[in-house]
């Protein structure tokens, strides 16, 4: 039944070089407008445990970076950017404000890293910053202070935060779940320009 259905919607062979020459034309600028998607580059600040700890959360930021990396955007550690404010008495707080401010996305894996959940709940929950952010928060988590407090609001009041299971550290699961927001902001600006996602 599936190969009549399928043959009723299949439309005749191209009669003439005129028209088969326009639809190779055609594909091919379908396939070239296509290729403008990758064309967008985000500047993206991987939060979390130190990259120099040999941890399974720790490995998966460094998975997370090194794929965005690979697919064609600008992902960074805060530990790769000490340089900037260097010698300006500016804290810590204010370093990586301005980093969150100035980044396109932000990912957060703030499992064992009380740095990372401090900056969530300090900069995440600003307006200005809130919807460009993805929390990566073991369910585990929910039941503490920030997890009942800021991770809980950034949850329901923007769907910023994943949930997920220990298992799901060593599976591809988180870094699916932040290539998938990356590639659907993308995506976004893409369809609709600059702006549009950022």
């Amino acid at each position: 039944m599936a190969d009549e259905d399928n043959d009723k919607l299949r439309l005749p062979d191209l009669q003439t070089d005129a028209a088969r020459h326009a639809r190779r034309a055609f594909e091919r600028d379908v396939v070239e407008m296509l290729s403008r998607e990758r064309q967008v580059s985000f500047n993206i600040l991987v939060w979390g445990m130190s990259p120099a700890k040999d941890s399974p959360i720790a490995r998966k930021r460094r998975d997370i970076a090194k794929q965005l990396i690979d697919d064609g955007h600008n992902a960074m550690f805060s530990e790769d950017l000490v340089h900037l404010g260097r010698g300006k008495g500016l804290s810590e707080a204010s370093k990586e404000l301005a980093q969150a401010q100035v980044a396109d996305l932000v990912i957060a894996l703030v499992e064992g890293s009380p740095g990372a959940l401090a900056e969530v709940c300090d900069f995440c929950v600003r307006p200005d910053i809130v919807h460009k952010v993805l929390i990566l928060a073991p369910d585990g988590y929910k039941t503490g202070y920030p997890g009942a407090g800021d991770l809980r609001d950034l949850d329901h009041g923007y769907g910023a935060v994943h949930w997920y299971q220990p298992h799901d550290v060593v599976t591809c699961d988180l870094l699916t779940q932040a290539c998938k927001r990356v590639q659907a902001r993308r995506s976004i600006v893409y369809r609709h320009g600059p702006g549009s996602a950022r």
